[in-house]
């Protein structure tokens, strides 16, 4: 990846971050009647989208890295993500029950999971275009 992708993703991750969490207060507000709306965890939001899409730099290099380097760099990314989203809110005062910290966890690791699944089928669809596209090119 170029420095170049790596603001346009930072850039995205935060402009997708800031839009869900405008939405998820509207959902609340509308279903609790604008009663008890917390804006910190809006702010909570949003300081983690700010440091998650910070964290794509881990995943810049100049180099073509290796499968091996690749995922270890993704390794180093999740946890560096999950951290964040378990530390803010933690730190913000908004976890009163241990268990709470638990289910973070439990729901950021499978969510992180399938948008890393979903990336992966979509970078492997793109791959099978382009080997058919060569194909046809150079029979």
């Amino acid at each position: 990846m170029c420095i170049r992708d790596i603001w346009v993703r930072v850039f995205y991750t935060f402009v997708r971050a800031w839009s869900i969490s405008w939405f998820f207060i509207f959902i609340s507000g509308v279903i609790n009647g604008w009663q008890g709306i917390y804006f910190d965890a809006f702010y909570a939001i949003l300081i983690i989208s700010v440091l998650i899409s910070l964290t794509y730099f881990v995943l810049y290099s100049k180099n073509e890295l290796g499968g091996t380097k690749l995922i270890i760099r993704f390794c180093i990314h999740f946890l560096l993500v999950l951290g964040i989203v378990v530390s803010v809110p933690y730190f913000m005062g908004q976890f009163e029950i241990t268990l709470s910290i638990v289910a973070l966890i439990i729901f950021s690791s499978v969510a992180y999971f399938l948008v890393a699944l979903y990336e992966w089928f979509i970078f492997l669809r793109l791959a099978n275009k382009i080997n058919q596209k060569l194909k046809t090119q150079f029979k």
